[in-house]
């Protein structure tokens, strides 16, 4: 988000940011930081016309956009936030060559069954659960620390 207060169609207002109004930028960048490649988010038009995987969402169809200039199978780590994570984009990256790992949102977890969050509080602190889809290779994982957290990876286990 760039801090921006003037009038502008791009502007953005999301309340629960430290920074409540601006401009949303979505990135792609290398370890260092270094931007390599960007979008500005410009509301519903922002991927209306040329959807790469119209059942993806907008989240899963901004990284494919963003990824799209980099070479196939060339061992590229792809890292992102429960805002642009499902299942079907990390399958569909698997098989275009690109391991990823993602945060996931509970909600976007159906049919997947780990334990629920009142079982895992019950337990110890890092108590973990995991359920791996053989077909496309995903693993999930519900981790317990002063709340749960979902990730899920087609690179990485469960364990550090």
């Amino acid at each position: 988000m760039i801090p921006f207060k003037e009038r502008s169609n791009l502007r953005q207002y999301l309340p629960k940011k430290l920074t409540k109004w601006g401009i949303e930028v979505f990135t792609r960048a290398g370890v260092s930081g270094f931007v390599h490649d960007f979008e500005v988010y410009q509301g519903k038009a922002t991927l209306v016309e040329d959807d790469i995987e119209p059942d993806l969402g907008v989240g899963g169809n901004i990284v494919l956009r963003l990824i799209s200039t980099l070479p196939e199978k060339m061992n590229s780590k792809i890292y992102f936030d429960n805002r642009f994570s499902g299942l079907k984009l990390m399958s569909l990256l698997k098989i275009k060559g690109f391991p990823c790992i993602g945060t996931f949102n509970k909600a976007r977890l159906k049919g997947c069954p780990l334990l629920k969050d009142g079982e895992m509080k019950k337990r110890e602190r890092g108590t973990s659960d995991y359920r791996t889809d053989i077909n496309s290779g995903v693993i999930v994982v519900k981790w317990l620390d002063n709340n749960t957290v979902c990730s899920a990876s087609t690179y990485a286990g469960i364990t550090p």
